[in-house]
């Protein structure tokens, strides 16, 4: 009941209460008179009218008898109103405190807000009527008083039948909680408008905030590229996200219901799915990659992530499920384990696979007590190939050669290639050097008839050098040098044959020993010096850089290539002392190149080795060097082949996150021919990846031998890396690597190394825009 009701009704129980006690006093004040008239009269007047008004008195004296209990019967009856009304007021109050709700009474006349409720923060009742200013003032937020006045005004003028706002107001501790209010109508005026509005309020902030995160929630599943899925605990769809319709081609309206069975890939093993089930119900929850079916019929590789769903009991109510199809990722992955295993050309084990395949024969020779013979190939003259018809029909060639000795050797797992024109043959448990010697001969007879390439024949003939376990070595590393020595002796013999290692061998004169011997004078002797080649922006057409590139001329051996003498140097040691000689006159001719405006700003790119990188002073040796020199760090590329990364991957990366932190950019080079895995690409520190020359030539554009470098160049820019490439030098390779998105390359369609003053004037010519050449040009460079 409302307020103005409550008070209506209070008068008219003091009126009535009131009326009786008039009433009583007017009656006992007639009955008095009348009694005392009858006394005094009682002489004067008859026995008839005396006795008239004696009973006339008494009848009045019983009326007021009645009206004092009638006066008695009101006020108990208006004290038990009293109390049911205190009653009904405390049962409310009650109610209010145990449902953590508010009442609410606006008076429309008064303009004053009554409230009564339990306290968010004192946890006591409380209670307060406040004005419409000061409510609006002190209480409501600003921002949400005008749509309260809103839906107010709403419904006081008819247009709604219940008030139902949200809105912050400010509690007892000063802060801003959400609050929601619900009301209608409760006392008209005698006109039939509005006086009075009441209702119940609570506050919603918890709920709000669940509500907001269940629609984000919602909103992120139904936006995830994952397909989400809920299932009944007998594995029934009863919702999906529109993903999965992406992902499976089922719409949600034909497979909500469906047994989840209806996904199942019979390339599958049925087993699979049982076991996932029964994992599933035994544990709650289960991980793993299936083979799924699309609703076309084709089969994808799917990734799943699937949980139980419990309900406010702890009762599994469903199951969440979590799908990706990661088919294409997968098969990426493949093709660069297969990449980082074998040789791209020839399809064979590359040196990483067979280094690791070679120390588990050598462990089971030793565990067996057999031998164990490694056959070192080299193919003779195969530079007169190359020179002659070019580096694809050396390519052809070299597929040719592989073939041959695959087929010779007959286990394709025992064959491999090194590198160039190099392969080795494992062949464990040898028992007797008969059979070497044996498979030795047959490789040697394979090669006895010509090679058919690009309409010409070519006889080619291998050297081969033989070295046995536990004979000559004890290592993977030992048994290579040692067929390497014999090898090179098989050459010096006259090629075609095969040499097995011997102590005399070693210690006899050879190649390897007078290259040695050159090379420890060559740094005194001022024979050492450094070519450049221009690198290219391919998008821009600008060269925005050069390669370090060492060479050598010795005054006894005259000049010597970097195949022959690099690895030298690496063996003995000598590569420390030449390679800081690089990174100096690399760093100089730098610093003179950044005096000319017309050549600052180039960036210099120079190889560095493992005994470099593994030294422990390395990058303090260039931030000396940088310093010395005056070149920004930034402006130095150091490359450095994934094999050596790789050979020790924490210290890799340790000194790449070293010199990253120092400004100076890291390059894998080669990339491609040695054994880096996806898992160890992410943690090094690199910037960019060269693809090695190997994979340029393979860009034909009448196959897929592009495939492979375009597979590097996306995988390097997924992991946020730079690509350049080496060996340009036709312009369908050009073209290839710009369609590709490849950022820069290197190469004899752009520049062949070039000594300084020359480089130094193709860059004056070139830096800031390069054309190919006319079409004949680049074919004669090619």
């Amino acid at each position: 009941m409302g307020r103005q009701s409550e008070a209506s009704q209070r008068q008219s129980n003091d009126g009535s209460g009131q009326g009786v006690i008039d009433s009583a006093l007017v009656v006992t004040a007639v009955g008095a008179v009348l009694v005392l008239s009858g006394v005094a009269l009682h002489q004067e007047l008859g026995d008839s009218l005396r006795w008239a008004l004696l009973l006339a008195g008494a009848a009045l004296v019983l009326g007021l008898l009645y009206l004092a209990w009638r006066v008695r019967w009101k006020a108990i009856e208006a004290r038990q109103l009293a109390e049911d009304l205190r009653q009904t007021r405390a049962r409310l109050s009650a109610s209010l405190w145990g449902s953590g709700e508010g009442l609410w009474i606006w008076d429309l006349q008064r303009r004053e807000l009554q409230s009564i409720a339990a306290s968010d923060v004192t946890n006591t009742r409380i209670a307060f009527t406040v004005s419409e200013q000061e409510w609006r003032d002190r209480i409501v937020h600003p921002e949400d008083f005008a749509l309260i006045r809103e839906a107010l005004a709403a419904l006081v003028d008819g247009r709604d039948e219940i008030y139902d706002r949200e809105y912050r107001a400010r509690n007892t501790e000063g802060e801003w909680v959400w609050i929601r209010a619900r009301g209608r109508i409760t006392e008209w005026d005698e006109q039939g408008l509005p006086i009075e509005v009441a209702g119940t309020y609570r506050l919603c902030g918890d709920a709000r905030e669940r509500a907001e995160q269940r629609r984000i929630s919602v909103e992120i599943v139904r936006l995830m590229s994952e397909a989400v899925t809920v299932t009944t605990p007998d594995f029934r769809f009863v919702q999906v996200n529109p993903a999965f319709t992406r992902i499976t081609g089922y719409a949600a309206d034909e497979i909500l219901g469906t047994d989840a069975v209806v996904l199942n890939s019979p390339r599958q093993e049925p087993g699979r799915f049982a076991a996932m089930r029964e994992a599933l119900l035994r544990s709650g929850e289960w991980r793993g990659e299936m083979w799924q079916r699309h609703r076309d019929g084709r089969d994808f590789l799917a990734a799943l992530e699937i949980r139980e769903v419990l309900d406010g009991q702890g009762r599994r109510s469903h199951f969440l499920a979590v799908l990706e199809d990661v088919t294409e990722r997968r098969r990426a992955e493949q093709t660069l384990r297969y990449l980082a295993s074998h040789d791209m050309l020839t399809g064979l084990p590359n040196r990483s696979l067979m280094v690791q395949r070679l120390q588990q024969w050598l462990l089971q020779s030793r565990r067996r007590g057999t031998q164990l013979a490694l056959l070192f190939l080299d193919l003779d003259r195969f530079k007169h190939v190359n020179d002659s018809l070019g580096h694809a029909a050396g390519d052809e060639l070299l597929r040719q050669v592989a073939r041959r000795i695959s087929d010779t050797v007959g286990h394709r797992d025992r064959t491999a290639r090194l590198g160039g024109d190099e392969f080795t043959v494992v062949l464990p448990d040898v028992y007797g050097l008969d059979q070497v010697q044996h498979l030795a001969d047959a490789l040697i007879d394979a090669f006895a008839a010509p090679i058919q390439l690009e309409a010409q024949e070519f006889m080619i003939s291998p050297s081969i050098g033989i070295a046995l376990f536990p004979e000559h070595a004890g290592s993977v590393e030992g048994l290579l040098k040692c067929a390497d020595e014999a090898m090179y002796q098989a050459k010096r013999r006259g090629r075609n044959i095969a040499q097995i290692y011997s102590p005399e061998l070693a210690s006899g004169s050879s190649q390897r020993t007078q290259i040695e011997s050159a090379l420890r004078r060559a740094l005194d002797q001022d024979e050492l010096r450094l070519v450049y080649q221009p690198k290219l922006d391919v998008a821009s057409r600008r060269i925005t850089g050069v390669e370090a590139l060492l060479r050598w001329h010795s005054e006894r051996l005259g000049e010597v290539p970097p195949d022959a003498f690099i690895p030298v140097a690496e063996d003995t040691g000598l590569i420390l002392p030449i390679g800081e000689w690089v990174l100096r006159q690399g760093l100089a001719q730098l610093a003179r190149w950044q005096q000319d405006p017309a050549l600052a700003g180039l960036h210099m790119a120079i190889n560095v080795s493992a005994a470099q990188v593994h030294r422990g002073d390395f990058t303090a040796m260039v931030q000396s060097l940088l310093s010395s020199q005056g070149v920004p760090p930034e402006q130095l590329e150091l490359e450095i082949t994934e094999s050596v990364l790789m050979s020790d991957p924490l210290q890799g990366s340790l000194v790449g996150g070293d010199l990253r932190r120092l400004g100076v950019r890291i390059c894998i080079d080669d990339f491609g021919t040695g054994y880096s895995s996806l898992s160890y690409l992410q943690r090094l520190s690199i910037d960019r990846l060269k693809i090695d020359q190997s994979f340029v030539q393979a860009i034909d554009g009448a196959g897929d031998g592009g495939v492979l470098a375009s597979t590097m160049i996306l995988m390097a820019h997924s992991l946020g890396l730079s690509v350049v490439a080496e060996g340009v030098c036709s312009r369908e390779q050009w073209h290839y690597l710009l369609n590709e998105h490849c950022d820069e390359i290197q190469g004899y369609l752009v520049s062949p190394p070039l000594e300084v003053a020359e480089c130094e004037a193709f860059l004056r010519a070139h830096r800031q825009g390069f054309e190919l050449a006319p079409e004949e040009s680049a074919e004669l460079i090619a």
